[in-house]
């Protein structure tokens, strides 16, 4: 009784109502559907050209699939931008999927029949946020310097979608999986994610001697900061840092003398992993280090091994690869990260060559696109003859 009340009175305030920070929503109609459909996610890549949608994120490609996916099992679907906070259903949605807040938003304004999909793109937020001020404090402590975290993202909306979700989609592994509470762990799927489209390292010829960082936003939510220490350190070994680092003014200013002052440190900025200063840098590395605290699966450490480059990475990463391949941090400390250089800096380049060969092909099979769409496919057909 109450939940209609609410619903009503939220209807009254809004309907009809056209709210200034709005966004436009996008349609895909079905000419017989056999429902509607809401997705809440990334609306500006529906009817983009496929020049633009294969070049940065994967998330883009991901975003306009499972529209269309929903599409293809007859639905007629509308697509919301994920972080639209003025969006008012008019219609009788089936079904909302959705990747963070909207899911609980909107629940008073859906029918209580309506199914309601939450797919996770990170750990879980709180895990997430302790994670990064551990490592936020720690860098504060040692440079005496103040830094902002950058990754901290609302924690008790997305909790409560995954409350009132029917099922909850993740990118990772099981250790990705046991960030959530146990409350929340008989709804989790988890599901591949894809890797970005990029150039890939040419492995019969010689595989080069420098390392790459390669991360989107939060330097040291994805531990550039340890590698900067390490480096300055270590001099007679080189570092490639490509990330857009200019947003992050404090973590610039903390960090100047080693991004702009070293010969064994390059930063490049930010690179379209497709475009040939990215295909130049990875041809001199043969290593990437991925020392993040939390990811659900990294796309750009998915990236990084599709290209071709042998893997130091955490197991926050949310990547699995074959046996006895790569080498996996621990604790991703000073002294961990340094003597993972080393010892990979020493293995023979045969070696290397024969875990990066056992890594692509295990990759570009789990985290290819016919694979996404097919596991996600699955995923959605399930949950819609469950329930």
């Amino acid at each position: 009784m109450e939940f209609k009340y609410l619903r009503k009175r939220l209807k009254n305030i809004f309907y009809n109502k056209k709210l200034p920070n709005q966004r436009e929503m996008v349609t895909l109609d079905n000419s017989n559907p056999v429902g509607m459909c809401l997705v809440s996610y990334d609306e500006r890549y529906i009817k983009t050209n496929n020049v633009e949608l294969n070049r940065g994120h994967s998330s883009k490609w991901e975003s306009r699939e499972i529209a269309l996916i929903f599409s293809r099992l007859g639905y007629n679907v509308d697509i919301i931008n994920w972080q639209d906070n003025s969006f008012i259903p008019q219609k009788k949605y089936n079904i909302i999927f959705d990747i963070h807040h909207n899911l609980s938003r909107l629940a008073p304004y859906l029918p209580q029949k309506t199914i309601k999909l939450l797919h996770s793109t990170g750990s879980f937020p709180e895990y997430a946020a302790h994670r990064e001020l551990d490592r936020v404090d720690n860098l504060i402590k040692r440079k005496k310097k103040y830094y902002s975290p950058k990754r901290i993202c609302d924690t008790v909306y997305f909790k409560r979608s995954a409350e009132i979700a029917n099922a909850i989609s993740l990118f990772g592994t099981e250790y990705t999986k046991n960030t959530f509470p146990e409350q929340f762990q008989n709804k989790i799927t988890l599901l591949p994610v894809t890797f970005s489209l990029t150039s890939q390292k040419d492995i019969n010829q010689p595989l080069g001697d420098e390392f790459l960082w390669f991360y989107g936003s939060g330097a040291v939510h994805k531990g550039l900061d340890i590698l900067l220490d390490i480096f300055l350190e270590n001099q007679n070994y080189k570092l490639n840092v490509v990330g857009n680092l200019e947003s992050e003014k404090d973590f610039m200013e903390i960090y100047n003398h080693e991004l702009k002052g070293l010969s064994n440190i390059e930063y490049h900025g930010f690179l379209d992993p497709l475009s040939d200063k990215f295909k130049q840098i990875i041809q001199r590395c043969f290593a990437f280090i991925a020392p993040s605290c939390s990811e659900s699966t990294s796309t750009a450490a998915v990236t990084c091994l599709i290209a071709g480059l042998y893997p130091i990475y955490s197991i926050d990463n949310g990547v699995t690869l074959p046996d006895s391949t790569g080498y996996l941090l621990k604790n991703c400390s000073h002294e961990e990260i340094w003597k993972a250089i080393r010892l990979v800096s020493d293995y023979s380049e045969k070696d290397i060559k024969n875990d990066i060969k056992q890594i692509i092909d295990f990759v570009s099979k789990k985290h290819s696109r016919e694979n996404f769409t097919f596991e996600m496919t699955r995923f959605l057909k399930k949950i819609i003859n469950r329930i």
